[in-house]
C-alpha cells in the first residue's frame, strides 16, 4: 500500500493504547507520520521516549479535554492533518442493557466521536481547510445483532456522523470516512471470548473467511483512508468484517 503521502503528517488517534488504535499508531509511525495518542490507559512502553509521539490522558466524553488535547497537538507539532476517532467500548449487554451500560456506551461511542470529530473539524477550519477524519464504526453499525442493541445503535450513529459530515465539510476540502470492523482480535474481544466462549464460537462460525480479523488489517484500511490514495473517497464506510454482513 502506498503511504508516502502520510510521511511527516500529524495524525491524532483516540483509543490508541491498545487494539485497533495501537495498531493504527504503529502503522503510522512505520510510515514516518507524527502521532498524537489520546487514551485513559497508561502509555504503552513501546511508545515511550519517541519524539514522533505525543501521549495524552484524555477522556473523549469531555469536550474540554478533547479541545485541550487538540490544542496540545498544534502547540507541539504545529498543525493537525488527520484524526482517527477510534475510542470505543463494548460491554456485554445481556439482552436488555442496564441504564449504566447504556450511558457508558453512548457517552464513549457517540459523544466521544462527536467531540473528537467536531474539534478536529474546527482545527481544520483554522488551517483554512483540508484534513481527513476516519471514524471507527462497526459491522454492528450497519446491521442489528442480538444482545448488542445499545452498541449497535451507537455505531449506527457513527455511520450517520460519517455520512453527514462528509457532505457538510466537503466544500472545505475535508474528507470523512469510517471503517466497519467485524469480530476483531483485541483486548475488548478477549473479554467476550473469556466470559462467553460459546457466543464467540458462534460469531466466528458466522464469518465466511472463518477467522477473526486482525487489528493490523484494520489499521491498513485506516491508513488507506487517511492517505492520498483515497483522495476521491469521502462519506464511505469501508467494511472490514471477513464477510459477516453477507452471511
Amino acid at each position: 500500500m502506498e503511504c508516502k503521502s502520510l510521511k511527516r503528517k500529524i495524525i491524532g488517534v483516540t483509543g490508541g493504547a491498545s487494539g485497533i488504535g495501537l495498531a493504527i499508531v504503529r502503522k503510522l509511525l512505520a510510515v514516518e507520520a507524527k502521532v498524537a495518542v489520546a487514551d485513559l490507559s497508561p502509555q504503552p512502553e513501546e511508545l515511550a521516549n519517541n519524539p514522533n509521539v505525543i501521549y495524552t490522558k484524555v477522556n473523549v466524553t469531555s469536550r474540554e479535554e478533547v479541545h485541550s488535547w487538540v490544542e496540545e497537538i498544534v502547540e507541539k507539532f504545529g498543525r493537525l492533518d488527520g484524526m482517527c476517532a477510534n475510542a470505543g467500548i463494548c460491554p456485554v449487554e445481556n439482552g436488555v442493557a442496564s441504564d449504566d451500560v447504556y450511558r457508558r456506551i453512548i457517552e464513549v461511542c457517540v459523544t466521544g466521536v462527536w467531540n473528537t470529530g467536531t474539534e478536529a473539524y474546527r482545527q481544520f477550519q483554522r488551517q483554512k481547510g483540508g484534513g481527513v477524519l476516519v471514524n471507527t464504526a462497526s459491522a454492528a453499525g450497519l446491521k442489528g445483532y442480538r444482545n448488542m442493541a445499545v452498541y449497535s445503535t451507537a455505531k449506527h450513529a457513527v455511520v450517520g456522523f460519517t455520512r453527514c459530515w462528509s457532505l457538510d465539510w466537503a466544500p472545505e476540502g475535508i474528507r470523512v470516512n469510517a471503517i466497519a470492523p467485524g469480530f476483531t482480535e483485541s483486548p475488548m474481544t478477549d473479554a467476550v471470548i473469556k466470559d462467553f466462549p460459546q457466543v464467540a464460537e458462534r460469531m466466528i462460525a458466522a464469518i465466511p473467511l472463518g477467522r477473526m480479523g486482525k487489528a493490523e488489517e484494520l489499521a491498513d484500511s485506516v491508513l488507506f483512508l487517511l492517505g492520498d490514495t483515497a483522495s476521491n473517497i469521502t462519506g464511505s464506510i469501508l467494511v472490514c468484517d471477513g464477510g459477516m454482513l453477507n452471511s
